[in-house]
């Protein structure tokens, strides 16, 4: 599994990962390595996925296919055609895995549990789907429901992003560069708490608004150069959490005043 960090902002969508990619046998996880759980289609969209990687591969290729039709559709009219597309490719496996189960038990349906954001601009405007194991494809709304986490790591990252979310976008929702800041952070923090096949390096992807008038959009990688501030950001809070339990445990002396006397 995996941990997947999607967040919506004004200006665009933030999507943040871990990059621990598992391999198994059985249900069993045999080898971890570092790789990209998120794919840039054609400059223009995000695809992230958290499950089997051959699933995985597959919804791409086929979202991939689909991205140049949505600039001239609305969300809501696409979701339909997306969720078929997505479908046409679970139901096979699906049916596949009940034959093995079978034979192998419920280890079998492990291979096909494949979920993913994506993240696309239509005619009005860029949008985030939060896919789940079975295809079904929920809109995201900065007024409803402006994050969503997915995969093994979900337990963790759950808590953390919305207790940021108290604190600093409460009232107002977060620009793309606090986007990026609160997608990154909450991944580093699932990482360090050995979550659940969730590990190595966070990485974030955003796509974006571009061009004239922000008309048009841009998908991309933030490079290390651009997270390199955040880290300050993160080190700079972590500092100031530490100075005010110092003072908290460790409070100033009370001063006594010297009793009158008489002259």
């Amino acid at each position: 599994m995996t941990l997947l960090v999607g967040i919506l902002s004004t200006e665009g969508v933030v999507i943040a990962t871990d990059k621990q990619v598992t391999h198994g046998v059985m249900g069993n996880v045999t080898v971890a390595q570092p790789g990209s759980k998120v794919e840039i289609l054609n400059g223009q969209a995000l695809y992230a996925s958290a499950g089997p990687i051959a699933v995985g591969q597959q919804i791409c290729t086929a979202m991939q296919l689909l991205q140049p039709k949505f600039g001239a559709q609305a969300c809501a009219e696409s979701v339909a055609e997306i969720q078929a597309q997505i479908r046409a490719i679970l139901n096979p496996a699906f049916d596949t895995a009940k034959r093995a189960q079978q034979v192998m038990g419920q280890v079998a349906l492990t291979d096909v549990l494949c979920s993913g954001f994506l993240a696309v601009k239509f005619k009005n405007g860029i949008h985030l789907f939060d896919i789940s194991h079975q295809g079904a494809c929920e809109i995201m709304s900065t007024e409803r429901v402006p994050f969503v986490c997915q995969g093994s790591g979900k337990q963790n990252a759950d808590p953390i992003l919305a207790f940021f979310w108290s604190v600093y976008w409460s009232k107002q929702g977060p620009s793309l560069r606090e986007a990026i800041l609160a997608g990154y952070w909450t991944v580093k923090i699932a990482i360090g708490l050995k979550s659940p096949m969730v590990g190595f390096e966070p990485e974030v992807f955003v796509l974006e608004k571009s061009g004239k008038e922000g008309k048009h959009v841009k998908a991309r990688k933030i490079e290390d150069d651009e997270l390199a501030p955040h880290d300050e950001f993160i080190l700079a809070v972590e500092n100031s959490m530490r100075d005010v339990r110092s003072r908290l445990v460790t409070p100033p002396p009370v001063s006594t005043p010297e009793p009158p006397t008489i002259s």
